[in-house]
């Protein structure tokens, strides 16, 4: 009797060869939305190249599955791809092979819309369709739409163009080999219709606090008129910083302090209502003009988060100011919450490797905690560095090491500033992803420039702005 053996001398039975079928794999990953999207993707690039349009869609059928509604959203915008890249793989000669994928993308795509119609994404994926099956008018009214929400949408401007160009030539008549067109017709005029019309959305200022009776009034009394609801953590105040919250309306919470400032952020979210969360701390303040900002954005659902721009007042020295984009805003779900005893982090939680789902704004938000005065009088730093080395000790990090950094630069230690940050950088190059990426890296390297600066190494100070204005052209 025979047997198979595999390189390590163990034994396996024949049929454990027997591969699974690519729906098979993916119903494996449906728990694991992260693997299943990756494994999606793989599955789909080769349906695509063996021109099988019919596995595209019992893939996505499988991976819509999930409980993740942003990869389902993905993974069904990457499906309409393949079906229309498979489409234009067969020859226009053969009418019925040709027309089939852009039946079945019509077929995924317009339900997916009709619930969902503030998609640009998806909306252009449909223009696109209708513009191969000649329903050029439609075509034009979709890409107008998905302009009105994308202004800058990369592609939608370019496809316009050519549609306009094209616009009442004759086309050969597909309406038999395509039923949907017809049915879907009166729901598509439906979504683009409901497409341009964004409702307003609630927003919560979420807060923590403690003894902040200083700094308070100033952030709220500029905020406040731009959001719907403020939520404030108290930390364990002496002074009348909850009485001042109050005065401005917010709801007010008490959290026993227990070292971990994610906990205490967390605990915010638990009290707010509204659709979005805009987080401050309570000595920043937003800049006036750009407040009204936050209701438009507020309106785009189909964002996740908003990097804002902010400006730290730095106060002494030659240091003057340092700017960089943190995401302050983000949508209400329950899988995005804090991380971090100190210089806590969401971003991880938000999708950023899908385009589109966290933007940048031009909002400005003023920092002046670092001003040398403030952070003296609350007599900080030896908090936040034993905070930071014991978050170092526990789970090292290029960020942490940051800010470590960060914090012997504010206490003017620029020898063990320079240690750090040189670490810091160190780490992230080593992280998986490209590092100049992250949000908070043009902090980064303006500081270890500084701090190379600093400590004499004139050469390790050019070498690195130069890099840095290799990858940020935009700091010059």
């Amino acid at each position: 009797m025979s047997t198979n053996s595999d390189a390590s001398g163990g034994r396996f039975r024949r049929a454990e060869l027997v591969t699974s079928s690519p729906e098979e794999q993916l119903q494996e990953l449906l728990g694991d939305s992260a693997r299943l999207y990756a494994r999606f993707e793989e599955l789909i690039q080769q349906a695509t190249a063996d021109a099988d349009p019919e596995l595209v869609v019992r893939l996505v059928e499988v991976g819509g599955q999930t409980e993740d509604p942003i990869r389902v959203l993905a993974m069904q915008r990457m499906a309409g791809v393949a079906l229309h890249r498979i489409a234009a793989q067969q020859p226009r000669t053969d009418l019925a092979r040709w027309s089939r994928p852009l039946e079945l993308a019509l077929q995924l795509l317009v339900p997916v819309l009709d619930a969902q119609p503030h998609e640009p994404e998806l909306l252009y994926l449909l223009a696109v369709i209708l513009h191969e099956l000649g329903d050029d008018k439609a075509a034009t009214r979709a890409l107008e739409r998905v302009l009105e929400l994308e202004p800058q949408h990369p592609q939608a401007r370019t496809v316009q163009r050519h549609v306009l160009q094209v616009v009442g030539r004759p086309k050969p008549d597909i309406s038999r080999l395509v039923p949907s067109l017809d049915r879907f017709r009166p729901t598509i005029r439906s979504i683009i219709e409901r497409a341009g019309e964004l409702e307003d959305r609630r927003i919560s200022l979420c807060m923590i606090v403690r003894d902040e009776e200083e700094m308070l009034p100033g952030c709220l009394a500029a905020a406040a008129p731009f959001v719907d609801e403020i939520i404030v953590v108290d930390t364990g105040s002496v002074d009348r910083t909850r009485e001042i919250a109050r005065e401005y309306g917010a709801s007010v919470h008490e959290f026993p302090w227990n070292g971990s400032f994610s906990d205490a952020r967390n605990e915010s979210l638990r009290h707010a209502t509204g659709d979005w969360i805009l987080w401050l701390d309570a000595d920043e303040q937003l800049v006036a003009e750009d407040g009204p900002q936050l209701r438009e954005l507020a309106r785009r659902t189909w964002v996740e988060g908003y990097q804002i721009l902010e400006t730290h007042f730095l106060g002494s020295g030659d240091d003057g100011t340092a700017t960089h984009a943190p995401m302050r805003m983000f949508r209400r779900r329950p899988e995005y919450y804090w991380t971090g005893s100190i210089h806590e982090q969401v971003a991880w939680a938000l999708p950023s490797w899908l385009p589109g789902r966290v933007q940048p704004t031009t909002v400005r938000v003023d920092h002046f905690g670092y001003m040398a005065d403030v952070v003296e009088d609350r007599d900080k730093r030896a908090r936040n560095l034993e905070l930071l080395m014991a978050q170092h000790a526990s789970d090292p990090s290029a960020f942490t090491s940051f800010n470590i950094g960060s914090e012997h630069a504010a206490a003017g230690d620029w020898q063990q500033a320079h240690v750090w940050l040189e670490r810091s950088l160190s780490e992230l190059r080593d992280e998986p992803g490209i590092w100049h990426e992250q949000q908070w890296a043009p902090l980064l390297l303006q500081r270890a420039v500084t701090a190379r600066r600093l400590v004499g190494d004139i050469d390790g100070t050019i070498m690195l702005a130069e890099e840095g204005l290799r990858a940020w052209p935009q700091y010059t």
